[in-house]
């Protein structure tokens, strides 16, 4: 452990192996920790749900909690995985490795990592199918506690648990072809407050272990390159053909130097490859704590050698900037003074050289310019401008205000005074078109008028925020392209506007430190490809903090690994991240109303109950507007505006044009609630009932088969209820290609119904395309399965196609008991219309209100080969509808009984 008060211990004693106090940082982990669970779920619908998994974790009794971290490092670098114990896991793949269910389970599997102790009868049954299935095996060990001294052994390898104050240093191997490593890199040091596991080698032929390490009798750090084990275990190799170039026996990728007596120390390999060449799987065995920074280098190495490079995207490159918020404004005492701005220069140019092109970013508030009493602040004002050129500059706000809080003018007129203000002093601002919103106001949730006066004033094309999706867990945070602007994730780095003083900031200065020594701040940098930090001006002033913490995180990230960083610019940072992720580009919409900052940054206006409690989903030709249309008869509820380009239909979450218009958008679709009335406080009258809740809702068919709507509308509506209605999928098919022919679509008079359902994929691209239309809509189990993905099933409800024909009443009692809503008479106000052929509405004069022409429209019978060919056609789809309703304790519709 290493002491807080760095009068006990020199701050290098942390700084070299990243160390965190325990004590210190305990409560707070436990914290985080439950609010990065809680956020994980809020943040699911952003992993790589999508794509099948390329990596299965699996992990052991005690495995559980450490499986988060590994678990946190796949989603940082986005490797689509799958997580489960090893108990479950032999049942999710199948009693034997060679059955069809590990096919169809595994998909695209190339790597198992399992987290657990090193105990052989957990790991063996999953070797045959790493064979089988030429799988590679990450396996991070759990140590067994001190006081146990048990040797267990697993491929000729045995492990021991070894206590941290018994390491002094660690060093990679020089020989080992490291990616992100750097080869020979070297540290003494406590490193962790966790046990080890060191691994030894049962020799060829004999019984007993022996351990092939180097013994020295110095307490220095290990020297660069002193890797006598490292040459001793490449050598011991089984007699056979190994899996890889022809390579036998094991590789060191780090070694431990461990304590064994008063002078004397021996070096013992903590992280190896085992070639495969025993038991044909090649895998890398690791013996650091799981939570410690050497594991998540390591890991990540793991996954890139394991892989050949294939499922780590990012590479080595890692551009770096460092905002500095607040320019001009602090409180006073906490503002930069001359010599605080020379010091950050000088600081600067030594950061350029390790990070070239490296120099801070300036956010100014002009309307603070050399205000305040002190005048030494004053003249550390004028410094930073007589510097201006030396540093880049963005607008923060002429006064620091929040963009949602003030109407589209005073926005545009807050961003004239800045430019303003920037060309009178010869600030270079207008260069870099980048620019940060006080405290994310605006930048998301989005406020239109933000991103259009950024635009129009400072030719704006970069921005950043920590509030996209959310701000934890924090390696979730993603970019997204807006109104002709890229938002980039912003990270922070636990220095804020009150950390001025060492004092000030948890555990002092050498848990800073440590933050960057392989702590929090370094994995940040590790797996961000495209890393913004954000300070503050008072980190720059008295103990000069952001001085401290990142030349100690260059410094780290320079010795122990071969990233390459660079500060190449804002508009470079953009089209780095894009190149890296094209599938943030489009951002998803979250809801604001349930994330608490979220809504402390919401224009006042803004109303939550303005979004709908209720989803019509489809699919087309199935009774949906006939649904609408009764379901808005009732006086508690109301539907959305009527759309110019859809009719009665939204058709935002399915519409890719529509969806970027935003939230604000989508809600202007739907009448503002009504507020319920509130009583004058002197008046005697008694007051009158509230009105009653009322519930919005929309309809919108083509949300049913959308691939991306069921995602989309869980992130902006995930307590709304959903209606899906179950037509006969072949009389629904017909009714589409019929609706198609009324609209004069040139495929459906050209082609006959027999024609399009039979059209092949060889077919011509617009008969394929009608064909697709009209089948696959039908596919219902397909379709609801992937909504459930993402809704639990209480908020569907199946309405019977039949049923709403025949019995509307009856069903529309249904959806108000579903919708606890209170009874309507809709037996009264909806009649059978003989001509129609169907339900239409009474109104109040008796006349009857029936649906439009294109509605119940007459056309010749399906033929019975059609008829035939169609029910061959749905009946495995109707197998699993029906096999999914009895799962889920549904009534069949009559048409599939």
């Amino acid at each position: 452990m290493c002491p807080r008060q760095a009068t006990l211990a020199p701050p290098q004693l942390c700084s070299l192996m990243g160390l965190t106090s325990e004590k210190t940082t305990t409560k707070t982990n436990q914290e985080r920790n439950s609010r990065v669970v809680k956020s994980r779920e809020k943040s699911r619908h952003f992993s790589e749900k999508a794509q099948p998994p390329r990596v299965l974790l699996l992990y052991g009794t005690d495995g559980y909690r450490p499986s988060h971290e590994i678990k946190t490092f796949l989603e940082s670098h986005r490797i689509p995985h799958r997580t489960t114990s090893l108990v479950k896991g032999q049942l999710l793949l199948g009693e034997k490795t060679n059955s069809s269910s590990y096919s169809q389970h595994l998909g695209e599997i190339s790597i198992l990592i399992i987290v657990s102790h090193f105990q052989a009868s957990l790991v063996e049954p999953y070797l045959e199918l790493c064979r089988a299935r030429h799988l590679s095996l990450v396996w991070a060990v759990l140590p067994y506690p001190h006081s146990q001294t048990p040797k267990p052994h697993f491929s000729r390898l045995h492990a021991s648990s070894v206590a941290p104050d018994a390491i002094v240093g660690m060093t990679l191997s020089p020989r080992y072809p490291f990616f992100y490593g750097r080869p020979g890199a070297t540290g003494g040091g406590i490193p962790h407050g966790k046990n080890w596991t060191t691994f030894s080698l049962e020799t060829s032929g004999d019984s007993h272990v022996t351990n092939p390490g180097s013994h020295v009798t110095n307490s220095g750090p290990l020297p660069v390159g002193d890797l006598n084990a490292a040459n001793a275990w490449s050598n011991m190799g089984d007699g056979e053909p190994g899996t890889k170039n022809g390579t036998n026996g094991y590789r060191v990728l780090v070694e431990v130097r461990v304590k064994t007596g008063e002078t004397d120390f021996t070096d013992v390999p903590v992280v190896l490859e085992d070639m495969g060449g025993r038991d044909g799987v090649r895998k890398i065995v690791m013996g650091a704590p799981v939570r410690f920074w050497l594991s998540h280098l390591m890991l990540l190495e793991s996954v890139h050698q394991l892989s050949d490079g294939r499922l780590v995207r990012e590479g080595r490159e890692r551009m770096v900037m460092v905002d500095i918020d607040d320019i001009f404004l602090a409180p006073e005492g906490r503002r930069m003074r001359v010599d605080d701005v020379q010091a950050v220069l000088r600081a600067q140019a030594k950061l350029r050289q390790m990070v070239p092109g490296f120099t801070f970013n300036a956010g100014f508030v002009g309307g603070y310019y050399n205000s305040g009493a002190l005048m030494e602040e004053k003249l550390g004002n004028q410094e930073l401008v007589r510097n201006a050129e030396q540093l880049w500059w963005f607008d923060h706000t002429y006064k620091h205000h929040q963009p949602h809080s003030m109407s589209p003018r005073q926005l545009r007129t807050s961003m004239e005074l800045n430019r303003q203000f920037a060309k009178d002093h010869g600030i270079p601002a207008l260069v870099h078109h980048y620019a940060v919103s006080p405290h994310h106001s605006g930048v998301y949730p989005v406020h239109p008028p933000l991103y259009d006066s950024w635009r129009q004033i400072w030719n704006v094309s970069v921005t950043s925020t920590e509030e996209y999706p959310d701000l934890r867990p924090d390696h979730m945070r993603r970019g997204f392209k807006h109104r002709g602007i890229s938002v980039l994730p912003r990270q922070t780095c636990r220095l804020f506007t009150h950390t001025f003083l060492y004092s000030h900031f948890p555990g002092g200065r050498n848990q800073l430190v440590s933050l960057a020594a392989g702590g929090e701040v370094f994995l940040t940098l590790l797996r961000t490809p495209v890393s913004i930090f954000m300070t503050h001006t008072p980190n720059y002033c008295c103990d000069r903090l952001a001085l401290t913490l990142f030349p100690a995180l260059f410094k780290f990230t320079s010795r122990w690994t071969q990233l390459q960083l660079s500060y190449p610019g804002p508009l470079a940072m953009a089209d780095r991240y894009f190149s890296l992720y094209p599938e943030d580009t489009s951002p998803l919409w979250t809801s604001p109303c349930s994330n608490k900052r979220h809504r402390e940054i919401l224009p006042a206006w803004f109303n939550c109950s303005q979004l709908p409690q209720l989803l019509i989903l489809g699919p087309q030709k199935s009774g949906t507007t006939a649904l609408h249309t009764f379901l808005s008869l009732h006086p508690q509820v109301q539907t959305n505006r009527q759309s110019e380009l859809h009719y009665e239909e939204v058709q935002f979450f399915s519409d890719d044009t529509l969806y970027q218009r935003g939230i604000q958008w989508y809600m202007e679709q739907f009448p503002y609630p009504p507020s319920p009335s509130v009583p004058p406080t002197n008046s005697s009258l008694p007051s009158s009932p509230p009105p009653p809740p009322t519930l919005l809702f929309e309809k919108s068919a083509t949300y049913f088969v959308h691939p991306q709507a069921p995602q989309r509308a869980k992130a902006v509506l995930p307590q709304a209820q959903l209606v899906v209605i179950l037509a006969d999928p072949s009389h629904r098919a017909y009714s589409w290609y019929q609706h198609q022919r009324a609209h004069s679509d040139p495929t459906a008079v050209r082609f006959s119904f027999s024609e399009v359902i039979r059209a092949s994929p060889s077919s011509p691209p617009h008969l394929s395309s009608l064909s697709h239309h009209c089948l696959t809509p039908g596919h219902y189990h397909q379709h609801i399965s992937h909504w459930l993905e993402y809704y639990d099933h209480s908020q569907l409800l199946l309405i019977d196609g039949d049923e709403l024909v025949e019995r509307p009443a009856a069903v529309m009692d249904q959806l108000l008991e579903f919708l606890r809503l209170p009874f309507h008479p809709f037996q009264n106000i909806l009649q059978y219309d003989s001509r129609k052929g169907f339900y239409c509405v009474v109104e109040s004069n008796r006349r009857k209100k029936c649906l439009g022409k294109s509605k119940g429209r007459s056309y010749p019978p399906m033929t019975d080969e059609d008829q035939q060919w169609l029910s061959s056609y749905y009946a495995p789809h109707n197998a699993q509808l029906k096999e999914l309703l009895t799962r889920l304790g549904r009534t069949p519709p009559r048409w599939l009984i």
